[in-house]
């Protein structure tokens, strides 16, 4: 029963939507609250004033910025490009006013070689700050899972990003008895791979236990992103990869 609620838990914040070709597949570790400091991530809904990207691309969206409109983060990662010996990109605005007022702190990264994104949020960016929340949103959610066979993921993740390089880690799919587990830094993960192109199950961090959720993207569950979530969500991790060949 413990193993049910944790997926339940998960599943609750894992949503896909459908742009104009190619479906949405989004999560994040807190929930989107319209009357509270918060994000939430889904299909880009605006384009103008400078954003850029296109309708329906992965994207994200803060409460204090006309209610959560969400924006493309391709057009945010023209605005904010990776600093050198940066692996992720800062944008850092927590004091900010006007028609951005207090837009907070986003941290994220996009998966190579396709239209995934992954980072964190939080009002203000302290490592104690309890709105940190973790996130990501990609693009092309597949639609032909593997039915067997092997394959590793060699993934990054985001938590409490300080410059430099990401943690980094190993996630193994087993697509014949719908496992998914490894370690992505000292976070754990054992999930279950579902037909719809989710995963879900447990996480755990210095012997604290979470769950986990997230989507594979691309031909043949190419891509992966997902976060993990944790009681004290300072905790909380984003993540994204590739895998390597599927091995029979």
């Amino acid at each position: 029963m413990k193993k049910l609620n944790i997926i339940a838990l998960a599943l609750a914040t894992c949503t896909m939507t459908f742009g104009a070709s190619a479906a949405i597949g989004s999560g994040q570790s807190q929930p989107f609250d319209p009357n509270e400091p918060s994000i939430r991530v889904g299909a880009t809904e605006g384009t103008g004033g400078g954003h850029g990207g296109a309708a329906g691309d992965p994207g994200i969206g803060v409460q204090s910025v006309y209610g959560g409109k969400i924006i493309s983060f391709s057009g945010l990662t023209k605005m904010a490009p990776k600093q050198p010996g940066n692996e992720a990109h800062v944008i850092s605005m927590p004091n900010s006013s006007g028609s951005h007022d207090k837009m907070g702190v986003f941290n994220f990264a996009k998966v190579a070689d396709a239209e995934v994104y992954f980072g964190e949020w939080s009002s203000t960016g302290q490592a104690s700050d309890t709105t940190h929340t973790a996130y990501y949103s990609g693009k092309d959610v597949t639609t032909n899972m593997p039915t067997a066979g092997t394959a590793e993921y060699s993934v990054k993740g985001i938590s409490q990003y300080n410059g430099g390089a990401l943690a980094a880690g190993t996630l193994t799919a087993n697509f014949g008895t719908k496992s998914l587990a490894g370690n992505i830094g000292a976070t754990n993960i054992n999930a279950t791979i579902n037909n719809n192109a989710t995963f879900a199950g447990a996480a755990t961090l210095n012997g604290e236990s979470g769950s986990t959720n997230g989507h594979f993207f691309g031909d043949q569950a190419k891509h992966i992103a997902g976060v993990t979530e944790f009681s004290d969500h300072s905790k909380d991790m984003a993540f994204g990869g590739s895998r390597g060949n599927i091995s029979q």
